[in-house]
């Protein structure tokens, strides 16, 4: 893991690809396993279950009603607003199909001890109801983990890139 000072060149290009190659794996993991984890969490979740259990936004429904009257986006986004009042709307997931559901993120939520300034709410495209909150100060340790894949594989963590 270290580099020899005063090494032949033999030695030097070996201790190079050595020291190089293990501290790009220790960044490198946990970046391959976020992306697997965003690409196919129907496949990852269960395995954290196996330790915590999760909470994956993508498996809450709407229920359409009889006269399918659907709340708009900006609803949505101000439904968000209300839970989050500091933050701003940063990603807006629409709903796409029938019992699909609204999913706002919205980034700068500061609240004290949570490293992580992004709360997403997933929300009824009907009724308006909140059916869950990706929020890493509440929850179990499996949804924290969860929590934190995206800024880990985005680089954002502990503020490495600016969105």
């Amino acid at each position: 893991m270290t580099v020899k000072a005063k090494a032949s060149a033999g030695r030097l290009n070996f201790d190079l690809h050595k020291t190089a190659g293990f501290y790009t794996t220790v960044v490198l993991v946990p970046v391959l396993f976020s992306g697997v984890y965003m690409n196919i969490p129907e496949r990852v979740v269960p395995v954290l279950e196996l330790f915590s259990p999760v909470t994956y936004r993508y498996w809450f429904k709407s229920a359409p009603p009889a006269d399918n009257q659907r709340i708009t986006m900006s609803e949505a986004v101000a439904i968000t607003g209300q839970r989050y009042p500091t933050g701003r709307p940063d990603w807006i997931y629409g709903a796409t199909q029938p019992t699909s559901t609204y999913t706002v993120c919205n980034d700068g939520v500061a609240e004290q001890g949570s490293l992580l300034h992004r709360r997403c709410v997933v929300i009824d495209q009907y009724s308006g109801k909140i059916l869950d909150v990706d929020d890493p100060a509440i929850g179990t340790a499996g949804e924290a983990f969860t929590h934190w894949q995206w800024p880990l594989h985005s680089g954002q963590a502990f503020g490495w890139t600016e969105s």
